[in-house]
C-alpha cells in the first residue's frame, strides 16, 4: 500500500525481535521461511528508497495492536479507513499518555 500511494521511503514497525533481525541481514536464508523473508528484503529494497526496521514491545504499541487486530477480522476486499481518528484510537493513546507520565 506504502508504494501504491507513492511513499518512497518507509519506517516499518513490528513487535517481532527475530522479524526485525531476518529482515536486516541474511542470516535466515535456510530457515524454513528464509524465501519469504528473502522476497520481502528484495521488495522493500526495490520499492522504496530508503526503509528502517524498527521494534517496537507489543506492550509499547497498543494502537498499532489494536488496528492489526481489526484488520485481521475484515475480508481482504474490505477498504478500512476513517475520516477521523476513531475513538478507540483516541483512548488507547490517552491511556499509552498516561501510563509514560507515570
Amino acid at each position: 500500500m506504502a508504494e501504491e500511494v507513492g511513499a518512497e521511503r518507509i519506517v516499518v514497525e513490528t513487535d517481532s525481535l527475530v522479524l526485525k533481525q531476518a529482515l536486516q541481514n541474511s542470516t535466515h536464508r535456510l530457515a524454513s521461511i528464509g524465501g519469504v523473508i528473502c522476497e520481502i528484503q528484495a521488495l522493500l529494497a526495490t520499492s522504496f528508497s530508503s526503509f528502517v526496521i524498527e521494534y517496537a514491545p507489543r506492550s509499547c504499541n497498543r494502537v498499532a495492536h489494536a488496528l492489526a487486530a481489526i484488520g485481521c477480522k475484515c475480508p481482504s476486499s474490505a477498504g478500512l479507513r476513517w475520516e477521523s481518528t476513531p475513538t478507540f484510537v483516541e483512548d488507547l493513546v490517552a491511556s499509552d499518555r498516561a501510563e509514560s507520565v507515570r
